[in-house]
């Protein structure tokens, strides 16, 4: 059964909700920054490292 959540629950709840919220503005707006610049693939970076 779901448990009714007090005020100071669901508050945060709502706190993390909104921080998420929040985190994907972010994440949308430096993705769109970011569009055009120019990438690098993960073999290229293991290579440049000289990981295996």
């Amino acid at each position: 059964m779901i448990k009714e959540l007090d005020q100071n629950e669901e508050f945060v709840a709502l706190q993390e909700i909104l921080a998420d919220a929040e985190d994907v503005l972010d994440l949308r707006a430096a993705k769109q920054e970011e569009h055009d610049s120019p990438t690098v693939s993960l073999a290229e970076v293991k290579s440049s490292l000289a990981i295996d």
